[in-house]
């Protein structure tokens, strides 16, 4: 007995007994090993040669899936089962069309109660949610462990669906003519039928002239009318049946061709698919590259429509999957007659009696040809009744030899007698030579036609269209002429009727011509008054109307003051004055509604020509009861336009508050988690820092977090002020002379550390002799938002680029190009579609990155408030570019901060004394602490009050400068600095005194500015900006 180890057999037990009675769990007898192998052998066969694949599933709930091969797997585009396993939930059904699973439990029920086999044509869901037509074919079986499953074969039939379901569309379409031929057919008998009742009513009376409406005398020009009238629609009628007759023929004639090219597609699937299998069959045996299981692999190998197959090497050996023996098989793939560079063969007669065809393609063996593999298929396979037969079997379609017209696919059962040979000498044979030679030469040259010809001294109609692009096999369709036009034969007797109607009709028209009705005049005269009376009282149009004469019978006086229209207009039959804004359909859809005896009414917009005003109005309509209103319909335009303005206006602020309540959410929900990541960051470090026994490593590791977590929390703080002014218009922008070279130094100081972190090339390409008038804070902001951006999500040792480019123009303006590249993980198209929306981040969890996902929506509305333009080029894997282009103001000379920044110095080393006028007490610790650090001596006072009086005490210029709180009891720093200021004395004028402030906004700085301070820093004070600023008001102090 052997035993696998690390992949290997190894003998581990001998036994004498029944090797099944001492096997163990991952133990197997030799014999095991040759079966697994043969089975090994024929999976991978399988796996490669169907352009499909196989799995099975467990007769369970939502059917599990048991197992599934490489080759269905790569056909669903899925990289192992794994991964198609958590796409479908393990749920064969899952992966099933919604629609198709009902299809699904009913082919595996009927499996159950009538036998093993299994069969379905289903839609399959592949990893880009796409479809296709799966035809699945199993049996039923039991695996090891005693569960009923199926294992099915799976193929692709998605073209052949598609041709069968376009020549359903096209039957349909035929069926639809029928349908409106019929229709009309009845319609002139039931004409026809009324005629006849009123000839008999004619003649009854024929002789009691009294009981007719009287005529005083004959209206000769109005009969001319009519009679010119009964003319012109009898030549009508003529007309549009010769042209109802033309299109049934016409549609006739497209349906053939379609369903010939129905035919076409499916042969060339049929095709196709059997040189893919035979494809896929030379490569399998390419690899084995041994003949003893090449021959086993031929004759194992499942119904894959080949009626043999024939390895033939290149060493002169030869293998069948037939009886034949390989010298035999050898001689018959040498007599195959192929075209020159072609793989399919001419057709032939085999043995057996069918007609065949073979294909071809080569053995490679290790990337050499080998061999050649040969693929024999029965012709008639490729016939599809389904898609080849019509009109009951009275029309049919073949295919022939488009050299010899001999018919290669074709059915005994449908085939016209004597018609077997070939096509041209059935044509010859009933004496139409020019016909026969026409198509033929047609055959010849590549070309698709059709012709009416004569077989067997019938005509038919006969199209021909080539079955692939070298033109040797065409598809021909044949129908008799006779079919085509029997149903078109009722045209005559349907002409014939509807001119016998017309012209009855016009007798009676003749003999009704001056009839006058007194009763309709005494109707119309009560409804005036009814309706006047109602137009006077109320903002509404009445009108009366005839459905059978289509005329109005009454409109209310009050429509001129409504809609504009004067009523003598509409009662001249001129409704087209009332500019109605209904389609044909929906005017036909109010007419059933009327004659179908129900009220309705329905809302339009109306522009009135008199006043020009927009108006929204009603029409409603009413169907009176009564036995003098039964030809009566009753219409009223209101004017709603007041009603419906409220109503929306009151929508509207249900709208708005809806969305602001939900905006407000949504804040708060992203407020509530990015504000407590960092602060769960910052307590728990400072927990952890407060333990007994921390060594200073994880002090200063700890130290470090919390100030990161404390940057992260400052700038989400930052971002929502910044996004509220924004979006509240509030922000205004404060545009000074501002250098590239000063932006250079700024970008450097912020964006250098963060790269140095991950090793990131950090490039700036700037033209540094450019200065502009723009607001800093803003323009700076802009560039940080993006290049920051650019370093958090580029990988380590990555490259982050900034080019500034500035063309001047004539108007003293320069158009600025700044341009942040890249390399990092890119964006999706998806995201780049909302890129610009407040917290939106791509996938903020799968990349394990924080940010609050307003950056870029500040860095959009910010270039927009300066008028200017952002765009963005990112893929996936491959970086991101964001480019804004826009046009500002050239600015003279170096700025002031450029200057001062050249002049400013290092504060610390100096014998200097800082006034610090602060009244918190955590406050006051850090900044003592700060200042300390810098080697500067600071004294305290608690309000503004105490710190006006210190600066008193002290002789001039002890102070080198005053770092002042903005909000303090007793007296805040406003009040601090203008009373400092107001001293006499030669110091209090030039004293540097800088802000410190919670207050962040701009007009915060301009309160501080406006109050005699000489600059702003806002709290949480950062060490190197406090350095910087000291440094430079301290020097120009000292002088």
């Amino acid at each position: 007995m052997t035993k696998m180890e690390n992949g290997r057999s190894k003998i581990c037990e001998m036994h004498t007994s029944i090797p099944e009675g001492h096997q163990e769990q991952g133990e197997y007898f030799p014999f095991e090993f040759a079966k697994q192998h043969e089975s090994d052998v024929l999976r991978d066969f399988v796996n490669t040669m169907l352009p499909g694949g196989i799995f099975a599933m467990e007769l369970g709930k939502d059917f599990p899936l048991a197992i599934i091969n490489q080759n269905m797997l790569i056909y669903l585009g899925y990289r192992n089962e794994k991964e198609y396993l958590e796409a479908i939930a393990g749920r064969l059904s899952n992966a099933v069309h919604p629609k198709d699973r009902g299809l699904l439990r009913a082919a595996v029920l009927d499996t159950m109660d009538q036998g093993d086999e299994f069969k379905a044509l289903l839609r399959i869901r592949k990893s880009d949610n796409s479809y296709f037509w799966g035809d699945i074919k199993g049996v039923r079986s039991r695996d090891s462990r005693g569960i009923d499953q199926i294992v099915c074969l799976c193929l692709d039939a998605t073209n052949l669906v598609m041709a069968n379901n376009q020549l359903k569309d096209d039957r349909l379409k035929l069926d639809e003519y029928a349908s409106k031929l019929m229709e009309k057919e009845e319609i002139i008998q039931k004409d026809a039928r009324q005629m006849r009742q009123l000839r008999q009513w004619v003649g009854r009376h024929a002789g009691d002239t009294d009981k007719l409406p009287k005529q005083q005398h004959v209206n000769w020009k109005h009969m001319g009318v009519i009679i010119a009238s009964v003319i012109l629609i009898i030549a009508a009628v003529i007309g549009f049946t010769m042209y109802l007759s033309n299109t049934q023929w016409d549609a006739a004639v497209l349906a053939i061709r379609t369903t010939s090219l129905a035919g076409v597609q499916c042969i060339s699937n049929a095709t196709d698919a059997d040189q893919a299998v035979l494809a896929n069959m030379a490569e399998v045996l390419g690899k084995l590259y041994d003949r003893d299981e090449a021959a086993d692999i031929l004759q194992a190998a499942p119904d894959s429509g080949f009626s043999e197959m024939i390895a033939s090497y290149d060493d002169g050996k030869c293998v069948s999957s037939g009886q034949r023996q390989p010298e035999e098989a050898s001689d018959f793939a040498a007599k195959l007659d192929f075209p020159q560079g072609g793989n399919v063969s001419r057709p032939f007669w085999e043995a057996n009696g069918k007609r065949q065809i073979a294909y071809r393609t080569d053995l490679y063996h290790e990337d050499k040809k080998a061999g050649v593999l040969y693929g024999m298929v029965n012709l008639s396979r490729y016939y599809v009744p389904s898609v080849m037969e019509f009109y009951d079997g009275q029309g049919f379609s073949c295919v022939i030899d488009a050299r010899t017209g001999e018919f290669v696919i074709y059915s005994d059962r449908i085939m016209p007698e004597n018609v077997h040979g070939d096509l041209y000498s059935a044509l010859n044979e009933n004496g139409d030579t020019k016909t026969a030679g026409e198509i033929r030469n047609a055959l010849s040259g590549g070309k698709t036609g059709s012709a009416v010809v004569s077989l067997k001294g019938k005509k038919v109609y006969l199209y021909f269209v080539p079955v692939n692009d070298a033109a040797a096999e065409y598809l021909i369709t044949m129908i008799p002429y006779d079919v085509i036009k029997e149903e078109s034969s009722g045209m005559a007797y349907l002409v014939g009727a509807f001119v016998v109607v017309v012209l009855l009709a016009a007798v009676l028209l003749i003999i009704y011509n001056n009839r006058i009705t007194k009763t309709k005049l005494r109707e119309r005269e009560y409804r005036n008054t009814l309706f006047r009376l109602l137009a006077e009282n109320v903002d509404s149009v009445f009108l009366v109307f005839d459905h059978e004469t289509d005329e109005v019978d009454y409109v209310s006086e009050n429509i001129g003051r409504i809609l504009g229209v004067e009523s003598r207009e509409i009662l001249d039959h001129d409704t087209r004055s009332i500019k109605l804004p209904f389609d044909d359909e929906e005017l036909e859809r109010i007419q059933r509604i009327m004659k179908d005896k129900k009220n309705f009414y329905v809302d339009f917009p109306y522009s009135n020509p008199g006043s020009g005003k927009q108006q929204l109005l009603r029409l409603s309509g009413y169907v009176p009861e009564g036995a003098d209103w039964q030809k009566k319909w009753i219409f009223c335009v209101s004017d709603r336009t007041d009603e419906v303005l409220k109503e929306r206006r009151l929508e509207q602020a249900v709208r708005e508050a809806d969305e602001a309540s939900k905006a407000k959410s949504e804040f708060l929900a992203n407020m509530s988690h990015d504000i407590r990541t960092p602060m769960n960051g910052i307590i728990g470090m400072t927990q952890l820092a407060l333990q007994d026994g921390v060594g200073e490593e994880a002090m200063r590791s700890y130290l470090k977090k919390i100030s990161i977590s404390s940057g992260f929390l400052l700038a989400l703080i930052n971002d929502i002020l910044d996004m509220s002014k924004i979006e509240s218009g509030m922000i205004e922008l404060h545009p000074k002379a501002y250098s590239m070279k000063e932006l250079r130094r700024y970008l450097e100081s912020v964006i250098l550390p963060l790269s140095g972190e991950k090793q990131i090339d950090f490039r700036i390409d700037v033209d540094e002799k450019i200065t502009v008038l723009a607001d800093q804070q803003r323009f700076n902001q802009i560039l940080f938002n993006l290049l920051s951006n650019a370093v958090k999500y580029t990988d380590e040792k990555g490259t982050v680029t900034l080019t500034i480019k500035g063309v001047p123009k004539d108007s003293g303006m320069i158009h600025l190009t700044m341009r942040v590249e890249d390399n990092g993980m890119g964006m999706s198209p998806e995201f780049q579609k909302q890129m610009f929306k407040s917290f939106t981040q791509e996938s903020r969890k799968a990349m394990g990155m924080s940010g609050t996902g307003l950056g870029l929506a500040i860095v959009k509305r910010l270039v927009d408030l300066m008028n200017g333009t952002i765009h963005v080029e990112s893929s996936i894997g491959k970086g991101s570019i964001f480019v804004i282009e826009m046009d500002v103001p050239a600015a003279k000379g170096p700025c002031e901060k450029e200057l001062a920044a050249d002049a400013a110095g290092d504060p610390t080393g100096q014998s200097a004394c800082i006034l610090l006028c602060e009244d918190n007490a955590i406050n006051q610790e850090i900044m003592m602490g700060i200042l300390e650090f810098l080697g500067l001596t600071t004294e305290l006072a608690v309000n503004g009050k105490e710190g006006v009086e210190a600066f008193q005490s002290r002789k001039p210029g002890y102070y080198s400068a005053i770092l002042m709180d903005c909000r303090m009891p007793v007296m805040d720093g406003y009040q601090a600095t203008r009373a400092i200021r107001a001293l006499e004395r030669p110091d209090a004028a030039r004293i540097p005194i800088i802000a410190l402030t919670a207050d962040a906004f701009e007009e915060d700085r301009k309160r501080c500015l406006e109050a005699g301070m000489d600059d702003f820093l806002a709290k949480p004070v950062e060490i190197k900006v406090l350095k910087e600023m000291l440094g430079k008001y301290m020097r120009k102090d000292l002088g």
